[in-house]
């Protein structure tokens, strides 16, 4: 597993369920995002989705932390 695990050249992305992870009696999740190098929160209402950036690298660069995207704007055609 090592190999896999510390392949530069990987991007891997992960989908948790936030309730599901928060509901199991291990608590995994604050391991989960202490171990990825980058984590975000989606939350949807209406129309309206927020990026919630919790950890990531290029937020030292760019101070940037949250994104709200127009879902009607983005998928309009």
């Amino acid at each position: 597993m090592k190999p896999f695990i510390t392949n530069r050249k990987r991007t891997a992305f992960y989908v948790l369920e936030s309730g599901i992870m928060e509901s199991l009696k291990t608590r995994p999740l604050p391991v989960l995002e202490d171990l990825a190098t980058s984590v975000f929160e989606l939350k949807q209402k209406g129309r309206m989705l927020t990026v919630d950036i919790r950890k990531d690298p290029s937020i030292f660069r760019t101070n940037v932390n949250i994104i709200e995207l127009d879902l009607g704007e983005v998928f309009s055609g």
